[in-house]
C-alpha cells in the first residue's frame, strides 16, 4: 500500500513540475514577444499585449544574451545541423480571402 502511495505522490508532483514548467515558459514566450515588439517599434501591440494579458510583462526584463530573433537563428542553424535543410516556419494560409485565425475546437490552452 505505502508502495503505491508514494508511487502516486512522486507522479502527481513531477505532473506539477512539468505544469509549472509550462506555464513559465508559456509566460517566457510572452515576455520575448513584448520585448520584440517593443524593440521594431510596435509599441502600441506591446501595450495590446500587457493590457489582454494581465500578466504586467513590463515588470520584467529580457537577459542581455536572448531575444526572439537569436532564438530563431539557433532553432535554423541545429535544424539545418541535424536534417541538412531549413525548418518551415510559416505557410501560406489555405484561406486567403479572409485571413481570419482558425477557432479552436474545445479547450482553449492557457
Amino acid at each position: 500500500m505505502e508502495l503505491s502511495y508514494q508511487t502516486l505522490k512522486f507522479t502527481h508532483q513531477a505532473r506539477e513540475a512539468c505544469e509549472m514548467r509550462t506555464e513559465a515558459r508559456r509566460k517566457n514566450l510572452l515576455i520575448l514577444i513584448s520585448h520584440y515588439l517593443t524593440q521594431e517599434g510596435y509599441i502600441d501591440t506591446a501595450n495590446a499585449l500587457e493590457q489582454e494579458t494581465k500578466l504586467g510583462l513590463r515588470r520584467f526584463e529580457v537577459c542581455d544574451n536572448i531575444d526572439l530573433e537569436t532564438i530563431l537563428m539557433e532553432y535554423e542553424s541545429y535544424y539545418f545541423v541535424k536534417f541538412q535543410k531549413y525548418p518551415k516556419i510559416v505557410k501560406k494560409s489555405s484561406d486567403t480571402e479572409n485571413n481570419l485565425p482558425q477557432r479552436s475546437r474545445g479547450k482553449t490552452r492557457r
